[in-house]
């Protein structure tokens, strides 16, 4: 089946079943632990919130705001971005298997390229040498821009 959220919070525990679309407006907060079989598009992670991209599942669009976002093998992202204030820390990682594609960190964020991941096409900005950037641990990345202090 699918869901469409046009505004407010998706709280608790969110469960995207494989064959399943979970489609929001890029202002919807999501909160707790969302778990992605199916695919997701949209929204923003919330503080503290984790998003899990399972095998299988897509993901696209989607910010991280002091909140993560877990890529496993088998599964993908396309066009997210993490960014933090100084308050909180967001992060992108890539398990092993699992592949990101369009991906920006700005601030206190990082995007950690597991080994046996892959990363292409990414950007970094970190706030005055505040954020990570990026950590590759043995993945592959391709196609790196790194800002000012990134």
């Amino acid at each position: 089946g699918s869901a469409v959220v046009y505004d407010g919070t998706i709280a608790g525990k969110t469960v995207v079943s494989a064959g399943g679309v979970l489609t929001t407006d890029s202002d919807v907060l999501l909160s707790g632990s969302i778990v992605d079989a199916g695919k997701v598009s949209g929204g923003i992670v919330a503080v503290s919130a984790n998003l899990t991209v399972q095998d299988g599942g897509v993901l696209e669009g989607t910010v991280a705001s002091n909140g993560s976002i877990w890529v496993a093998s088998g599964a993908s992202a396309s066009n997210v971005s993490v960014a933090s204030g100084t308050s909180g820390y967001s992060q992108i990682v890539i398990s092993a298997g699992g592949s990101v594609t369009n991906a920006s960190a700005e601030g206190w964020s990082n995007i950690v390229v597991s080994s046996g991941a892959s990363l292409l096409s990414a950007s970094t900005v970190s706030a005055n040498n505040a954020g990570d950037g990026i950590q590759v641990q043995g993945g592959v990345v391709t196609n790196v821009t790194v800002g000012e202090h990134g």
